[in-house]
């Protein structure tokens, strides 16, 4: 059998592999509503795998959203006229 040479990280990384896989990050309104289709399916199936992913996400996700991001998510997942409308404070 031949002898392999083998290459560095630093030779490896001219060669354009990459080391490290990383997973790319998403937006805070992606995140939301990808946890809102995991919750979807948790319900229809009665899974609950798929809700531990989501609370697994939680304290990533809560720390990168703010009000306005939050606005957004529930606007897209709920759109007008497909939910009650809730008052809050009031009885």
């Amino acid at each position: 059998m031949a002898d392999v040479e083998m290459k560095t990280q630093d030779e490896n990384n001219k060669d354009g592999q990459n080391t490290e896989q990383t997973k790319p990050s998403q937006t805070p309104l992606a995140e939301i509503k990808a946890n809102s289709a995991l919750i979807d399916k948790a319900v229809s199936t009665i899974e609950p795998r798929f809700t531990q992913r989501v609370l697994r996400s939680l304290t990533a996700s809560r720390k990168r959203a703010d009000v306005s991001t939050l606005r957004n998510a529930i606007e897209e997942i709920y759109p007008n006229g497909t939910c009650y409308s809730v008052r809050v404070g009031r009885s």
